[in-house]
């Protein structure tokens, strides 16, 4: 394989990866919407119009359990926003460029080599495949920064659900004691 097509190859992966990303907010943000109606549930089955003194120790811990559980839940709505459009900036993303730019370099290229050939030794295209490669490096590792950034949010947004998914079964069972 030579540095073209390896270079090629990563660059395609990280495109690919990028639409990977993209559909991976789709799981979370259904946990997220579970859990909200969840907690929705929880409120109105608490009796709370008395005032949070007034309540009895185990109402007192679910409405706890339901604030730290909420807290959660902004953190990874957070998390996901960053993982998907990076709060309203987006991400950039490099592309290659068009085709008519890059043939139109290649043209440049070949038109200088015929009008300096004499004086100048090189091949135009070598030199545009050494540029072209160039330019696939750059975006590459330009997108792989932002892939391995957004996976790194992903990843905070899916532990603070699980988080927030433990301490929702922990209040479903202390609900569940109470009622009983």
């Amino acid at each position: 394989m030579d540095r073209y097509e390896h270079y090629s190859k990563l660059f395609y992966e990280e495109l690919k990866n990028r639409r990977d990303l993209d559909r991976a907010v789709n799981i979370p943000i259904l946990v997220i919407t579970t859990l909200i109606a969840f907690l929705t549930y929880i409120i109105e089955a608490l009796d709370y119009k008395t005032g949070f003194f007034n309540l009895q120790i185990k109402e007192k811990i679910i409405m706890i359990l339901v604030l730290i559980i909420f807290l959660f839940l902004i953190l990874s709505i957070i998390n996901v926003i960053k993982s998907y459009n990076n709060h309203l900036k987006g991400y950039n993303y490099e592309i290659l460029g068009s085709n008519q730019e890059f043939e139109n370099y290649r043209e440049d290229l070949i038109e200088y080599k015929n009008n300096y050939g004499d004086e100048v030794e090189f091949n135009p295209e070598k030199k545009f495949k050494s540029e072209l490669i160039k330019k696939i490096v750059f975006a590459t590792d330009n997108n792989s920064e932002i892939n391995i950034k957004r996976n790194h949010y992903l990843f905070l947004a899916k532990r603070h659900i699980v988080i927030a998914l433990v301490l929702s079964f922990v209040t479903f069972i202390t609900l569940v004691i109470e009622k009983i």
